[in-house]
């Protein structure tokens, strides 16, 4: 048992948190930890890209160490896929880990001479200089085959990489919050939002005398005023532990990797010590039922241009079919508009930067929320779903994500859009940044349908041709 909890005054850089329930103990790696490595080598791999007919084919060369080498340290074995999260927003899920890649030197030629085995590669240095966001590395991957595009798997800045499904370090509830959190350890110690992925370093002492260090993180102001929508900002705001509940000093609330293995989460405000707990109560509980009508959409499998596939935890699915015509009729009075701004770093000629959209359509939460497998509110935010979009190219469609993000991002099937980007007009765009009017147009592509959500990188802000929704019920 704890005794008491002291903030060293130190920081801890962290340059790559690995988590996730496949792993046998979390691993930090500091900025002290990479820059001390010894030994790196130098790997080739081809990359190829062909997204929004702009292809490309390159060869570049990674300086680093085996993905695998950092696996097996935190113990984890056989992992089938991946996600990673980079400094700057970028969200990508890596599948089919165990597959054989290659490195093909004649990619330009599009022949397979000279081809040579490659393993996942954390990279330091890229075509003999430092990798952007240093010393966040960059993952490198070879193809499985001369035409597969690899080039997105190669995520520059990395900070945090789950193996398995993510730790959840703790969950946010309540009447006065617009919608329910949780967060997961990979998100913990970027909750200060200022880019810097770092942990303060506290003391421990044990009831026996024993004290050790452990990192933790203090809850930054941006955490209450923007991360959380809390709708009362009087509202009372108390910690569920196995004490039960208790009010929280907010402006010092920490939250700490208490054990060995950085899996369990406590918490602690300069008074109380929290070793194992739940989440945070803002405002009064709200009683579990189910909140709306159900609402069938009539559309055939025939006649469809999107679906939501629900699979319960005994492998039962069933599916529900949407066209638009149907959507923009049927579902009209629950239409919305919303707007979505995010980083891009093809703009400005690849320099990066700003997008902004308008989107008309649908929040998918409401969409599921007219289902009768669907309880209600809570069941999408309290953990008991996951959801996967399909895209109709295929192209993200691997990321997977707890379904209190539906509501914490408003994910929106959108079916128009104003677009305009802060640097200039860019393809695709319906008006310029300074417009006063917004200027609608449909969306064109392989479906009628793009899924936008307020996240602040483009990877995982836009669906491109979204095509269904896959929602597991646990």
């Amino acid at each position: 048992m704890i005794k008491t909890i002291k903030n060293t005054g130190e920081k801890l850089p962290i340059a790559l948190f690995i988590s996730g329930s496949m792993t046998a103990r979390n691993r930090i790696y500091s900025l002290d930890d990479f820059n001390s490595l010894k030994g790196l080598e130098k790997k080739k791999f081809s990359v190829y890209d062909d997204h929004e007919e702009a292809e490309s084919k390159d060869i570049e060369e990674g300086c680093g160490l085996p993905l695998a080498r950092l696996l097996n340290e935190a113990g984890v074995e056989n992992p089938e896929e991946i996600m990673v999260r980079s400094v700057d927003g970028f969200e990508a899920v890596i599948p089919e880990l165990g597959s054989k890649r290659y490195y093909f030197p004649k990619l330009k030629e599009n022949s397979e001479e000279g081809k040579e085995l490659r393993e996942a590669w954390i990279s330091f240095y890229k075509n003999g200089k430092q990798v952007k966001f240093y010393p966040h590395p960059t993952i490198m991957f070879g193809q499985q085959g001369l035409n597969e595009q690899n080039k997105d798997y190669f995520a520059k800045g990395i900070c945090s990489l789950t193996a398995g499904a993510k730790d959840r370090a703790f969950r946010v509830r309540g009447s006065a919050l617009d919608c329910n959190r949780y967060f997961s350890l990979d998100q913990l110690f970027g909750l200060a939002g200022d880019g810097n992925y770092e942990a303060d370093l506290l003391e421990i002492t044990e009831e026996d005398g024993r004290t050790r260090r452990v990192p933790g993180i203090k809850c930054p102001d941006s955490f209450w005023t923007q991360e959380l929508k809390i709708t009362d900002p009087d509202a009372k705001i108390q910690m569920r532990a196995e004490e039960g509940l208790m009010p929280v000093d907010t402006e010092n609330l920490y939250f700490f990797l208490r054990d060995p293995a950085l899996k369990q989460t406590g918490a602690w405000d300069g008074r109380h010590i929290w070793e194992k707990i739940d989440g945070l109560l803002v405002g009064q509980e709200v009683p579990y039922k189910k909140d709306d009508a159900v609402r069938l959409p009539d559309t055939s499998m025939e006649d469809r241009d999107f679906y939501i596939r629900l699979l319960g935890p005994e492998g039962q699915e069933r599916k529900y079919y949407y066209s638009l015509p149907e959507l923009t009729d049927k579902f009209q009075d629950i239409q919305r508009e919303e707007v979505f701004e995010y980083y891009n770093h093809n703009m400005d000629k690849g320099r990066g930067g700003i997008r902004r959209v308008t989107g008309h359509g649908f929040l998918l939460a409401d969409l599921l929320r007219c289902l009768p497998e669907i309880t209600g509110l809570e069941m999408i935010e309290d953990g008991s779903i996951s959801c996967r979009i399909c895209t109709k190219d295929t192209y993200k469609q691997r990321l997977a994500f707890e379904g209190n993000e539906l509501t914490a991002f408003s994910y929106l099937l959108t079916f128009e859009q104003d677009q305009r980007t802060r640097t200039g007009l860019e393809r695709g765009d319906t008006s310029t940044w300074e417009d006063e009017d917004l200027h609608f147009e449909k969306i064109e592509g392989q479906t009628p349908y793009r899924i936008y959500c307020k996240k602040t990188s483009a990877n995982p802000a836009v669906y491109k041709n979204a095509w269904g929704l896959e929602v597991e019920i646990r």
